[in-house]
Formats: C-alpha cells, sequence, structure tokens
C-alpha cells in the first residue's frame, strides 16, 4: 500500500514538473531576449534626452565603419512618455557588441539632467508584458 503511494506521488511530481518546464519554455518561445535595453524613465519631470546616446553610436559607427545600428523603440511604458531603446546587434561582430555594450553603458548611465536611465543587459521581453497601448517601432542609428 506504501508502494503504490509513493508511485502515484512520484507521477504526480513527473506530471508537475513536465507542465512547469513545458509552460516555461513556452514563455521563452514568444519572448525576444535583447542584449542591451536602455529604459529612459522620468521621476515627475519628464523622460531624459538620448542626444549623448545618439552621439555615442554615431560615433561608435563612424569609428567601426558599421552602417547601421537597429534598435527597437518601445513605448510608452508610463504616463509621462517613459519608453525603452531595445538593441538585438545583430550588425556587429561578437568583439564590436562587446565594445558598443561597455560604451553604450558608460554613456547610458550617467545622470542627466532630468529623469533617469537604466541599463539592462540580457533582457527578455515578451508580448504578454507591454501593455495595450504600448507599441514597438525600429529605429535606425
Amino acid at each position: 500500500m506504501k508502494t503504490n503511494m509513493m508511485m502515484h506521488i512520484r507521477i504526480a511530481m513527473t506530471l508537475l514538473a513536465c507542465f512547469f518546464f513545458t509552460s516555461l519554455m513556452a514563455q521563452q518561445q514568444d519572448s525576444t531576449v535583447y542584449p542591451i535595453v536602455i529604459q529612459f524613465n522620468s521621476i515627475g519631470t519628464g523622460v531624459p534626452t538620448d542626444s549623448a546616446l545618439r552621439r555615442f553610436i554615431i560615433s561608435y559607427k563612424k569609428k567601426n565603419k558599421i552602417k547601421k545600428i537597429r534598435a527597437a523603440h518601445i513605448g510608452p511604458m508610463g504616463r509621462e512618455g517613459e519608453y525603452w531603446l531595445c538593441f538585438l546587434l545583430e550588425e556587429l561582430t561578437p568583439k564590436q557588441a562587446a565594445a558598443f555594450r561597455k560604451g553604450i553603458k558608460n554613456v547610458a548611465e550617467k545622470p542627466t539632467e532630468r529623469g533617469s536611465t537604466v541599463f539592462v543587459e540580457n533582457m527578455a521581453l515578451g508580448e504578454n508584458q507591454i501593455s495595450g497601448r504600448t507599441t514597438s517601432s525600429s529605429v535606425i542609428f
């Protein structure tokens, strides 16, 4: 009797584990992993400007002879125009991507006149994490 109960518990645990991993795999398939995400946040005074970031990208492209760098502009993320710039870095070699990541992190983390920026690496973003009024558009630097 005890053996029978243990077998039923093992089967139930196995089924639960399979269900958990299947749902986890489905979530991963529905999301995109962005190597770099820069979040532009407001602290009651609007979002910070992205001019320093744009200057860095233009300089980086020129220095490394890269034609374009793409990002997804996702927003609004809040009531004050918060948005995210999400970079896939598909145009860059691994070495270029590492240098770009290091340089853009330094620019993104510097304090600005208003609001704040947050640098996030390897962020998985799925449609279920974005509100209905949020849109995504392609930005080419």
